[in-house]
């Protein structure tokens, strides 16, 4: 989890768009002003968590093809290309599915409620809108 905060205050940042921050500030404000601030980090922390657990071990593997592919004298292009190949067979609609029911089944319903309006803006939980 650790290594993940990190990644985001020191990478995410720069990786976004002004508008998409906004986005995001703007929902955290409204999810804040809805449920609180500790139910809004609570749902934060979850949020972090189960992401975090559903993906790091796919990260690591991701990482670790683009070392051996690195270590094989392979180039920059070879190796984002297979990275992005990877992504994309393993995030398909049914996975994120599976991730975002188990958010949805770790934070109370009452403040999932409350919170799902603002959320939905950055987050595609429309994915399991039929579960909700």
């Amino acid at each position: 989890m650790a290594e993940i905060e990190e990644f985001a205050m020191t990478n995410a940042m720069d990786m976004i768009e002004d508008d998409q921050l906004m986005m995001g500030l703007s929902a955290y404000t409204k999810i804040n002003k809805a449920i609180g601030s500790d139910k809004t980090m609570s749902i934060l922390t979850t949020l972090l968590n189960v992401v975090s657990n559903n993906l790091m071990p796919f990260a690591n593997q991701v990482m670790a093809k683009m070392e051996i592919m690195k270590a094989a004298g392979k180039g920059i292009n070879a190796i984002n290309n297979n990275a992005f190949m990877m992504v994309n067979q393993f995030m398909t609609k049914k996975r994120c599915r599976t991730i975002f029911t188990r958010i949805v089944k770790k934070i109370d319903k009452d403040d999932f409620d409350k919170a799902y309006p603002y959320i939905k803006s950055f987050l595609k939980f429309d994915l399991i809108e039929d579960l909700l």
